[in-house]
């Protein structure tokens, strides 16, 4: 490369960015299970293919102190379409697992869980394209998650199990944190927690066979925090209000200037801090109330919110992004590539 850019008249600068591109031609070519095992692999995390009832999962984790806790991530949908909607795709596993980033930024031990015939494991006797497109929330995939993370969870002695989801990976923590046991508290990101809502927004076909949250009973006495995106256009706030209304307990962080992908992965050591703080609190000393999480970036935060009074909790988690977008920082937020 270095001979071809000196032929080409390339100073130093031009064979930099020569490299550049050819790297990131060569990671075009590798498919999204292989690099996000390579991902996992240099944060330190086992690949590990779990059991979860018929279907084979793919996972990472590592175990590190406190040895009581486990925090189980769930990915988005990934890529479940291609060609604007026109066709099915043959891989589902996401280009950009913002859920295993997420993972990465994260102390303590850590199980990210592959969703059913996702990361190269779509060739199982049992798949079909219906568990990643119509049937992607459905009992049977939650149930596969249920069983794969309590049986982990069980085999390393772990008693408390944090459930945390992101987009549509949303959606199935809510739903496995109704039946799985040990389930100390759970966490959405920009969570797509109203499946019928969000389909009729975007005009997609609805999901025939998938559970709703948003008319599922919600997990009794269960600590949540739901973190939402004040410029999300894929998961708005008006989609999933509903959900809240009927979770009237849980913790709503607002991020005004949060899109579906940014700027999650920066804003999740500080969250993450205060979510085991409180979770770490006696019940009931944090009482649940919609707050809104002040941007450093001042963006402007055009959707519909309706205050509540702020609680001591919900100044705290304000700490939060006072250091997370530095003024006059562009974030480049490319919210298609993980749904």
């Amino acid at each position: 490369m270095a001979h071809i850019a000196r032929g080409m008249g390339l100073g130093k600068v031009g064979m930099r960015l020569a490299c550049g591109l050819m790297a990131l031609a060569l990671t075009a070519c590798v498919s999204p299970a292989r690099r996000a095992e390579s991902l996992a692999r240099k944060g330190g995390m086992t690949p590990l293919v779990l059991r979860g009832g018929p279907f084979e999962l793919r996972a990472f984790a590592v175990s590190r102190a406190p040895r009581d806790l486990l925090i189980v991530y769930i990915d988005g949908d990934g890529s479940p379409w291609i060609d604007g909607g026109r066709r099915i795709s043959a891989d589902p596993t996401p280009r950009v697992p913002l859920a295993l980033d997420l993972a990465l930024e994260t102390p303590g031990s850590v199980l990210y869980l592959g969703r059913p015939c996702y990361f190269a494991l779509q060739g199982q006797p049992v798949c079909s394209p219906v568990w990643w497109t119509s049937r992607r929330y459905s009992t049977a995939v939650v149930a596969s998650l249920v069983a794969a993370a309590s049986r982990y969870a069980a085999a390393h002695d772990f008693r408390r199990v944090l459930l945390v989801g992101y987009s549509g990976g949303g959606t199935l923590a809510a739903l496995m944190a109704r039946t799985m046991p040990d389930v100390a508290g759970l966490v959405t990101i920009a969570g797509n927690l109203d499946p019928p809502a969000w389909t009729r927004w975007h005009g997609y076909l609805p999901l025939i066979g998938s559970l709703d949250p948003a008319r599922e009973p919600p997990p009794r006495d269960l600590p949540q925090w739901d973190l939402v995106g004040g410029s999300d256009t894929n998961v708005p706030f008006r989609v999933v209000k509903q959900y809240f209304a009927r979770v009237p307990s849980a913790r709503v962080w607002r991020y005004p200037g949060f899109g579906h992908v940014c700027c999650w992965v920066r804003a999740w050591p500080l969250a993450l801090k205060t979510i085991l703080a409180e979770l770490r609190a006696p019940r009931g000393s944090q009482p649940g109330a919609v707050s809104r999480v002040p941007s450093a970036g001042r963006q402007p935060d055009r959707a519909p919110w309706r205050w509540r009074s702020r609680q001591p909790a919900e100044r705290a988690a304000d700490a939060h992004a006072r250091a997370l977008v530095p003024a006059g920082t562009l974030y480049h937020c490319v919210s298609a590539l993980s749904r």
